[in-house]
């Protein structure tokens, strides 16, 4: 689901995940990584479709940001922070195992994933040479499945944290209206559950 925010400046910073056509596992599906595009004319043209000055479209892609962390891992549900500074706040999951429900699809999938955060410079990302990112940092928390799942309902989520913070949670529907939204405040450090109800 495609996430955005918009700089001082008026630029918007769209991320999203979609399938990397070199990244397939040995059964021939593709791995997902986090894609990037931004807009400087309110949406109206896109750095993937950006138009010359002369009128011509030219075709510069998204910047993959996640491509070279490494082949047959997926790095999925990639949020923007509202913030922009000279910087673009990132946030994903990266899994080992293909696809969204982990637990219902793979079992063996399911367990505790990494959540990363990643900054990029708004001059690198205008001058397309996103490579080589080495700000990728959890230092904040593992997080693992929640449970039960599938759930119509209440569910919780294991946590452990490595200080003690506040926490919002925002569960999105596929269609991308916001269907829960609470804050968790003054988590201590260490193994949480955060229950949703």
């Amino acid at each position: 689901m495609p996430n955005a925010t918009v700089g001082a400046d008026g630029t918007i910073y769209l991320v999203y995940n979609s399938l990397n056509e070199t990244d397939a596992s040995t059964d021939s599906k593709n791995f997902r990584d986090t894609y990037l595009i931004y807009s400087k004319d309110g949406g109206a043209t896109w750095s993937s479709t950006m138009v010359a000055s002369t009128g011509a479209t030219l075709s510069t892609g998204a910047l993959n940001l996640t491509g070279w962390l490494e082949y047959n891992t997926e790095q999925v549900f990639a949020s923007v922070a509202e913030r922009v500074d000279s910087k673009v706040h990132i946030s994903f999951m990266h899994k080992t195992t293909i696809g969204r429900y982990d637990a219902t699809n793979n079992p063996g999938g399911a367990g505790n994933h990494q959540i990363y955060y990643m900054t990029i410079d708004t001059t690198s990302i205008f001058a397309g040479t996103v490579t080589g990112v080495s700000d990728v940092k959890n230092e904040l928390f593992v997080i693992g499945q929640n449970y039960p799942n599938p759930t119509n309902g209440n569910t919780t989520i294991p946590v452990s944290f490595t200080r003690g913070t506040d926490v919002k949670v925002s569960v999105i529907d596929l269609v991308g209206k916001e269907v829960y939204n609470h804050s968790f405040n003054n988590i201590p450090s260490g193994n949480s559950q955060l229950d949703l109800q």
